[in-house]
């Protein structure tokens, strides 16, 4: 509780531009982050969940395919994750809704977001979308395309 308490301070408190930026249009991007970050946290119901997986086998799976890969084309163990949220999503729709005004809408496609940390200080969380239906070796490119176009903020509306 103490920890749910502090993190919805540091969301009303969170500072619309850091320290030492520069420029119109980053402080402008980072109010829109902010009050989209804030209003999410104040407006969306969360669900938390863990458990503990054994990621072994998957960890030796991933380091056997990227022998066989070249070095340009291996895969990380992120993208085993994005994938595997997706799947679930899949096998459980219920979860894979959007929040509009007072109800849970399901939605028929399953695009997954990444946090992606900003170079010169901060976070977005783009999606990757019809994530279920890419291949590892698909995520792989276009996580790394989002990546590049995030810390270049060249991020599309949609994404």
């Amino acid at each position: 509780i103490q920890r749910e308490a502090r993190t919805r301070r540091q969301h009303r408190a969170a500072p619309a531009v850091l320290a030492g930026e520069t420029g119109e249009r980053q402080a402008r991007m980072r109010q829109t982050i902010a009050a989209a970050m804030a209003r999410s946290k104040r407006e969306i119901p969360h669900y938390y969940l863990s458990t503990t997986i054994d990621m072994g086998r998957a960890m030796i799976w991933l380091k056997e395919e990227n022998l066989k890969r070249p070095v340009t084309d291996r895969l990380i163990y992120g993208v085993l994750l994005i994938k595997a949220v997706a799947l679930a999503l899949r096998q459980v729709p219920e979860l894979n809704a959007l929040w509009k005004e007072t109800a849970a809408i399901q939605s028929p496609d399953i695009h997954v977001g990444v946090a992606v940390s900003l170079r010169q200080g901060g976070l977005v969380a783009p999606a990757i979308h019809d994530t279920d239906k890419r291949s590892l070796g698909e995520l792989m490119s276009s996580f790394q395309d989002l990546v590049k176009r995030a810390r270049a903020g060249t991020l599309r509306g949609p994404e």
